[in-house]
């Protein structure tokens, strides 16, 4: 597992939705660079939403020194462990907070007895596909998508995700 030099990673308290939101709000102006308002301008994840992954324990976040800093969204989508989220505020970006929360989602897939890690993103964004394909993602194209991938990457489309070009990407974890 990728150890960043600080903090740790916790389960998710409901406590924790300010500091979740105030990271996400951070990494998103990123996206401007990229000439994506929607996306920097996105809602972060609602209150009702975040509840929902803290009671499955499908919500994590690492701590600095007390302070979230980043945070991991993760649920099951057809055989895999779907990283729904995962954001590190960029005032702690570059320090490998972002690799150990995908180590951790792998190793939450494991214990699920789960094939792999997936994930939907933009190829080009640097901190984005490049980033992924360095995790050991590679890209799945639509005809080896499992149903319920398919219908997030279908989902992404109708809300207008695709205005950069997007891909589903998938990590094996070798179970199987």
């Amino acid at each position: 597992m990728t150890r960043p030099p600080d903090g740790r990673i916790r389960p998710a308290q409901l406590t924790d939705h300010p500091a979740v939101c105030a990271a996400e709000q951070a990494a998103g102006k990123l996206f401007l660079d990229y000439d994506l308002v929607r996306i920097a301008e996105d809602e972060p994840v609602d209150a009702a939403s975040f509840r929902a992954h803290v009671e499955a324990g499908s919500a994590y976040v690492w701590e600095v020194d007390d302070v979230v800093v980043g945070y991991l969204l993760l649920r099951t989508v057809d055989d895999s462990a779907h990283i729904e989220q995962v954001t590190v505020h960029p005032q702690s970006a570059r320090r490998r907070i972002g690799a150990a929360l995908v180590d951790f989602a792998e190793t939450w897939a494991r214990r699920r007895g789960l094939a792999a890690l997936t994930l939907t993103t933009f190829t080009e964004i640097p901190w984005n596909g490049p980033y992924y394909r360095r995790l050991g993602f590679t890209e799945v194209a639509a005809a080896d998508q499992g149903p319920e991938l398919a219908a997030q990457v279908e989902h992404e489309a109708s809300l207008g995700l695709t205005v950069r070009p997007r891909a589903a990407m998938r990590r094996e974890l070798g179970l199987r």
